[in-house]
C-alpha cells in the first residue's frame, strides 16, 4: 500500500500552513483557513494562546469563546493529514494583525 496518497505533512516543510484572516464579528471571531492542495489533507487544529480550542474540516473556524474586554485572542493552527501527520504550527495571527497589514492603494 502506498501511504503517499494519505499523507501531506510527513515532510513538515512541504506546505506553509498559515491563517488567511481573522475577522472580529458580533458573536466571536471567524478564522479563515488556507485551501490545502493535497488530497490527503484532513483538517485543522485551532489554537488560541497555544491552547487547543477546536478542530475543523472546513476552511474556516468560528471561535465563540468569551474573552475579557480589551483582550485580543492570538490564534495559530496546525494542519493534519489522513495519517495524522501534523504540519508545522503557523505564525500567530489576530484580528488586529489584519488591520496592520492593510495597504492603501
Amino acid at each position: 500500500m502506498n501511504n503517499r496518497i494519505f499523507e501531506c505533512y510527513k515532510d513538515n516543510n512541504k506546505y506553509d500552513v498559515q491563517i488567511v484572516n481573522v475577522i472580529k464579528e458580533s458573536d466571536g471571531y471567524k478564522i479563515v483557513l488556507p485551501k490545502i492542495n493535497c488530497p490527503a489533507h484532513l483538517g485543522f487544529e485551532i489554537l488560541e494562546s497555544n491552547k487547543i480550542i477546536g478542530f475543523t474540516y472546513e476552511n474556516y473556524f468560528k471561535d465563540k469563546n468569551y474573552y475579557n474586554t480589551g483582550y485580543i485572542p492570538q490564534y495559530s493552527i496546525i494542519a493534519y493529514d489522513q495519517l495524522l501527520f501534523p504540519s508545522s504550527k503557523s505564525s500567530t495571527k489576530n484580528a488586529k494583525t489584519n488591520l496592520l497589514h492593510f495597504k492603501f492603494k
